[in-house]
């Protein structure tokens, strides 16, 4: 985990180098960490906690179009289920300044699931679609934070020796908090 943690960072100060702008403009290379709560249509069952970076571009005075690298792990909150469940996503988000300090806006990507069961002998990851819409405030010049609604809906997955496995649960929502740097 810290390895990937690592790798974020160093990824998200790469792509900085090149950006000088301020979170009041939502443009150029950002680093954030997101928390929130997530789990089927069942309800809020995990406490979801990670890291992200990413880069957004103005292509008019109010639109802004972006994408998003995370990585989000989750741990249960019901004694009675255990096992972790990481995620990686990549999505593209298209919003609109409302205001100076008030970003909107909806994204689309790709999301992989990556969730081992206490039987060891089936791995249950999992790739998908991600939808969402979201609010990033500007805090100051560099410093922002946001709310995000995600649904990612994911497809069957298998075992070891490719048979399909059916779910209880093929889709995931989540809402997440986050506070983040812009270059």
């Amino acid at each position: 985990m810290k390895k990937i943690y690592s790798i974020a960072l160093i990824a998200a100060a790469v792509l900085a180098l090149p950006a000088a702008a301020s979170a009041n403009d939502f443009t150029g290379a950002r680093v954030g960490v997101v928390a929130g709560a997530s789990g089927s249509t069942a309800g809020f069952n995990q406490f979801t906690f990670g890291v992200n970076g990413g880069y957004d571009l103005a292509i008019s005075k109010n639109i802004r179009v972006g994408a998003t690298v995370e990585y989000v792990d989750s741990e249960s909150l019901k004694k009675t289920r255990s096992g972790r469940n990481g995620e990686v996503s990549v999505v593209a988000r298209v919003g609109y300044k409302v205001s100076d300090n008030v970003l909107a806006y909806g994204l689309v990507g790709y999301s992989a699931l990556l969730k081992q069961s206490e039987n060891t002998s089936v791995k249950k990851d999992r790739n998908g679609n991600r939808y969402g819409v979201g609010v990033e405030y500007a805090v100051g010049n560099n410093v922002y934070t946001g709310v995000e609604y995600r649904y990612s809906d994911y497809e069957r997955g298998t075992d070891r020796n490719g048979n399909a496995l059916l779910f209880s649960g093929d889709e995931n929502h989540a809402v997440m908090a986050t506070v983040g740097y812009r270059f």
